[in-house]
């Protein structure tokens, strides 16, 4: 699953490097710019999706492995949660038994703390806090911690409460 990411990613890189140097080339056309406005915001929404789908499987590897660890759950059950997905959002797919055990797997494959990265332990953290980051990722990396204990984000400034 993430090399496939990664492979996406890597495929819109060389795309995007391929319209950026087209675009300078032609840089007379004055619709050019905008073309290349659009297909940067659709690369970053394509980044954006990864990132949540990721952390989704990611959640949901984890409440299914403790829930099976515990043994509150057997693969009847999570037969069962399967079947429930599928009626309650038909047409969404990954979601049957083989695949709620690949993202228990998942999990259980990368929950280790020397697999986590320094991202997917922001993304978790953004989710958690109050002041969810909206700006681009580069901005994001930079963090520290402001006097009522909250996260300062890099270009975020103090609020007064």
């Amino acid at each position: 699953m993430i090399g496939l990411i990664y492979f996406f990613n890597r495929y819109k890189n060389q795309k995007l490097r391929i319209i950026h140097a087209y675009f300078r080339k032609n840089s007379s056309n004055e619709f050019a710019s905008i073309a290349l406005l659009i297909e940067e915001a659709r690369y970053r929404a394509f980044q954006k999706v990864n990132e949540e789908l990721v952390l989704l499987y990611f959640k949901v590897g984890n409440i299914v492995s403790e829930k099976v660890t515990a043994g509150a759950w057997g693969s009847g059950t999570v037969d069962e949660l399967a079947k429930y997905i599928a009626f309650r959002l038909p047409g969404l797919t990954g979601f049957n038994e083989r695949g709620l055990y690949r993202m228990k797997q998942f999990y259980e494959t990368y929950s280790v703390e020397q697999f986590v990265s320094p991202l997917a332990s922001l993304l978790e953290k953004t989710l958690e806090s109050k002041n969810p980051i909206v700006s681009a990722v580069p901005t994001q990396l930079k963090i520290s911690k402001r006097d009522d204990g909250d996260m300062l984000y890099k270009g975020e400034r103090h609020r007064s409460s």
